[in-house]
């Protein structure tokens, strides 16, 4: 959704791509819902006893009910937590958005960004 590239808007079924800081909103909200349909389930929330019939601990299931400016998700996600818990996500980009996103995120993301220095310097922020 943050690419600068018209043609991405119908990757998304609009017509127009929208404004530059209203792209990167979006993605904000984006993660933000992913990351909560991400919790859906507490790692071991499924017991899977076979003697006791008991699948999964539903105390330890979680919906998102995620109603924000661009999306409207109810969760929670259909299947289970992965054993690392989250995907690690990754950005590409060098702008302030991203910098704070990087801060933001428990996950790492990797600048595409070139020279050397130059990465070493983006990084370092």
């Amino acid at each position: 959704m943050t690419s600068p590239l018209e043609g991405s808007a119908k990757n998304f079924s609009r017509t127009q791509h929208p404004e530059h800081a209203l792209r990167y909103r979006i993605a904000d909200e984006y993660l933000e819902v992913v990351k909560g349909l991400w919790d859906s389930w507490e790692q071991d929330a499924f017991v899977r006893d076979k003697a006791s019939g008991r699948f999964f601990d539903p105390q330890k299931l979680h919906t998102l009910n995620h109603h924000g400016d661009f999306f409207q998700v109810a969760g929670p996600l259909n299947i289970g937590r992965t054993p690392q818990g989250r995907p690690i996500i990754f950005q590409a980009g060098a702008r302030t958005t991203v910098k704070n996103w990087r801060r933001a995120m428990p996950t790492p993301s990797l600048p595409t960004i070139t020279p050397w220095p130059t990465r070493r310097r983006f990084t370092a922020t």
